[in-house]
């Protein structure tokens, strides 16, 4: 089963959406990196979406495919994201 992924670019189109404000992928970073601290805090290990990145490119290059940059969370953790701000990102 392929789990679908959401890119940060979205997910700050939808926040911005949601709050009736600009954002941009910056923001959601910094929202990221308060979320992975909370949840290091309750025990669960933090997500590295740069070593995420890494690995996706590493498996794109054996396939001949082109590398893609940009981060993205995969729909349960965008769930969870939600959560931790508030807001429904999930649409």
């Amino acid at each position: 089963m392929k789990l679908e992924r959401v890119y940060f670019s979205t997910i700050a189109v939808r926040l911005g959406a949601a709050i009736h404000m600009e954002t941009s992928i910056d923001h959601v970073n910094i929202l990221v990196c308060g979320w992975n601290n909370q949840r290091e805090r309750r025990g669960r290990s933090r997500i590295n979406f740069a070593r995420r990145i890494a690995d996706e490119n590493e498996w794109r290059k054996e396939r001949g495919l082109a590398p893609d940059y940009e981060r993205f969370m995969y729909v349960d953790e965008l769930e969870l994201f939600s959560r931790y701000t508030g807001y429904d990102l999930t649409h």
